[in-house]
């Protein structure tokens, strides 16, 4: 969702190279709670 509302009326037409950075931050932001559940999930797997 984060990433879709950036896109759609955040980010210009004509990007710079700080754009591509703030692009990068959204990414890993938006990916940061899917991550966090792997994370999770595969020490909960060698637990066991």
């Amino acid at each position: 969702m984060i990433g879709a509302v950036y896109n759609m009326f955040l980010r210009p037409q004509e990007r710079g190279p700080l754009w591509t950075v703030a692009d990068v931050l959204v990414a890993l932001v938006a990916t940061a709670p899917l991550l966090y559940g792997a994370v999770r999930l595969s020490r909960s797997a060698e637990e066991r």
